[in-house]
């Protein structure tokens, strides 16, 4: 019997938190919130798993049985809607949020890094010599290639 109670629980616990993130106002979610909460999600469908597995192995083959293991197929198949349609919902509240940070963040930057300053370099001509100097003067460069 404690397997039957193990996997009501499970089914219980995934469809209550199914309920509460559906009643949940969309302006609490945070994509940090939502990645929390899609992690617990996850273990609370592998506990559903796990205990239906436990369950279904310990099922006597008479028709009580099969009776009893239809019930579950069909507990679980509504914990496995009820897990694909919040992770789903999870997932596009997360995407949502993220799109509208980037446009945000495309519109009204705050916090831009600054721009490299450009590295200037200049292609000089090949010089067949030992003496080569470079100056500046007032920000212009001037090479000279002289031979002796």
């Amino acid at each position: 019997m404690t397997h039957a109670n193990d996997f009501s629980r499970a089914c219980d616990a995934l469809l209550e938190f199914e309920e509460l993130y559906n009643n949940t106002p969309s302006a609490n979610h945070s994509v940090f919130s939502l990645e929390i909460r899609k992690e617990e999600l996850k273990a609370l469908w592998v506990k559903v798993k796990e205990s239906f597995d436990g369950y279904s192995r310990n099922l006597s083959a008479d028709e009580a049985g099969s009776i009893a293991m239809r019930s579950a197929k069909t507990r679980y198949q509504d914990c496995y809607a009820a897990y694909l349609t919040c992770a789903a919902l999870m997932g596009e509240t997360m995407h949502n949020l993220t799109f509208v940070q980037q446009s945000s963040s495309t519109v009204n930057p705050s916090a831009r890094e600054p721009e490299p300053i450009p590295r200037s370099s200049v292609n000089l001509p090949p010089c067949d010599t030992e003496i080569f100097m470079v100056t500046t003067w007032h920000g212009h460069l001037s090479a000279i290639c002289s031979q002796q």
